[in-house]
Parts: C-alpha cells; structure tokens; sequence
C-alpha cells in the first residue's frame, strides 16, 4: 500500500478523527492448491499455520537466501491465500513465484489487472462500517463475500483499519456502500 499520499488538511483531520477511504490498484496474487500453505510457510516470515483460515497477516517475502524482498499483507480464506503488494512490486513477484513455487503445488494467478483494493484508514473506519456490514470481521479476521470480495479487519499495529479486495471494487461495490455509509453517517471521506 502507498503510504505517501498528499492530503488535504480536510482529509488529514478525517483520517486522524473519522474514517478515510483511499482506493488503489495493488499487485494482487491468488495462490492455490495443495502444497499452497507449506510452500508459502516457507517462503514468507509470518507463522501461517498459527491464525489459521480466515486470517490476515503481514510478513516479509524471503528469497532463497535469506533476504528479504518484499512486504505483502497475507488474506487467507478457504485455503487459499491472496498476497497484497504495492503495484510497484508485481514484476518483483511474479519473477520470484516463478523461481521458487512448484505450479503443481500452488498455483499463482495474478489479479493485479482484474482486482482492487480499499484501505479503510481512520481510528471511526471499522465502527461506521459495522452497522452496513454483515458480520464485520474481527481483528485480524477476512470474510469472504460475494463475487469474491474479500473484507479483512486490520490486526493490532497494522496501519490501516481494514481493506476491502475484489473485482471492481472500487467503482461497484465499494463505493456504492461506503457512499451509503457516508449518508447514514457523517465523515467518511473518499481520497481520490
């Protein structure tokens, strides 16, 4: 996630005292199959085995050496798993998934042109989305929804509230709900 954004004083207060959305185009990864968990429980600095299904992690990609890569944030729902990364880093990925995944042990499927992400920042972001939000996932938690959105609750010292993933995203579902949350309560801004 680009964590460098140039805001106005409006959004800067709204982030520090309300709910921000910022949409973005990451580089997203599905990863699948069987050996899926134990060649990224080797792969990556984060116990996945531990939070178990369901889970949102953040960790650092590792190279075959020991050094660390790359930084992606880890949803892993029904035994699948998608890595979010800066859209900066997909070229990096893609050639170290080559290198190091058996495609017929985990399967990696680029979604980078098909996916979006919204990050929720805000310390209101999770209590004004709950009332229009089924089931809103706790801390460290991802719900699978429709059409393959994925809705993860940020866990303790993550710098973001929670981020919502999927397929157009940003312009259909996203955007229609949070304007929606927008009219029911005050404050949540977009960041464009």
């Amino acid at each position: 996630m680009r964590f460098d954004f140039p805001l106005a004083p409006s959004i800067l207060n709204g982030l520090r005292s309300g709910a921000v959305v910022v949409p973005e185009r990451p580089a997203l990864f599905s990863i699948q199959g069987s050996g899926a968990l134990d060649c990224l429980q080797g792969l990556l600095t984060v116990d996945l085995v531990g939070p178990g299904d369901g889970s949102l992690v953040y960790g650092a990609m590792l190279s075959p050496k020991g050094m660390i890569l790359l930084d992606p944030f880890i949803l892993r729902e029904n035994g699948n798993f998608v890595l979010v990364l800066p859209a900066f880093a997909r070229e990096t990925a893609l050639a170290h998934f080559a290198r190091v995944l058996p495609p017929r042990l985990a399967k990696v499927r680029d979604l980078s042109g098909e996916w979006e992400a919204l990050w929720l920042l805000g310390p209101e972001a999770p209590e004004r989305l709950e009332p229009i939000v089924e089931n809103f996932p706790g801390p460290g938690r991802v719900r699978a929804g429709a059409d393959s959105l994925l809705l993860a609750a940020a866990g303790p010292l993550m710098p973001f509230a929670a981020v919502l993933v999927g397929r157009g995203v940003g312009r259909v579902a996203g955007r229609r709900r949070i304007r929606r949350a927008r009219r029911c309560t005050v404050n949540i801004t977009i960041v464009h």
